[in-house]
């Protein structure tokens, strides 16, 4: 029997929030309704939950809450890091230490997800290449989730003029993030 491909919990509960917060309770309730429908009638954080849940409910926010446009998930992974830098990882946001949460990400990454890996692949003074590989299931809907998540940790760490581009190959998926400079909070 194959092993399943999983993310924890607290990354479902994210994309609910996010629902609830920027685009009402009808789409919430729309995402809870695929939830009950597969049978989870509460997101435990800490709890393992199938890919294919979170894919399909990624999905239903785009299809209901973006009408359609899988891009605007970028929003979605937007606001994961926000949540993610204002509590777990504050005090990379307090210092502004991207070459530490970059060095660290790559455990984030295998906290969140049962399976993949990823690794920080490049570093310059004005840019950074991380890429997630081997994952058994990755989706364009999760491949904008998580560019928007990188993006949005660079602005939060301090980089100005942050853009971002991705490129997929086969079941990995790099993503460039470059940026004019960066501030760093002094100490």
């Amino acid at each position: 029997m194959a092993e399943r491909f999983q993310v924890k919990g607290s990354t479902l509960h994210t994309k609910l929030a996010f629902a609830r917060t920027h685009l009402g309770s009808e789409v919430e309730e729309a995402m809870l309704s695929l939830l009950r429908d597969a049978g989870i009638q509460r997101i435990l954080t800490g709890s393992w939950y199938d890919f294919a849940i979170y894919e399909r409910l990624l999905e239903r926010l785009a299809q209901i809450g973006f009408q359609g446009d899988l891009e605007r998930l970028r929003e979605v992974g937007a606001y994961s890091a926000k949540s993610a830098l204002s509590t777990t990882y504050q005090a990379f946001a307090r210092t502004k230490d991207l070459d530490r949460f970059l060095e660290l990400l790559p455990q984030l990454h295998t906290s969140m997800h049962s399976h993949g890996t990823l690794t920080l692949d490049e570093r310059t003074m004005t840019s950074f290449v991380l890429t997630v590989r081997d994952m058994p299931s990755y989706d364009q809907g999760e491949a904008y989730v998580t560019e928007g998540f990188f993006a949005a940790c660079a602005r939060l760490l301090g980089c100005l003029g942050v853009r971002s581009r991705m490129k997929r190959d086969g079941s990995n998926v790099a993503y460039r993030i470059t940026f004019a400079s960066h501030s760093r909070a002094e100490a």
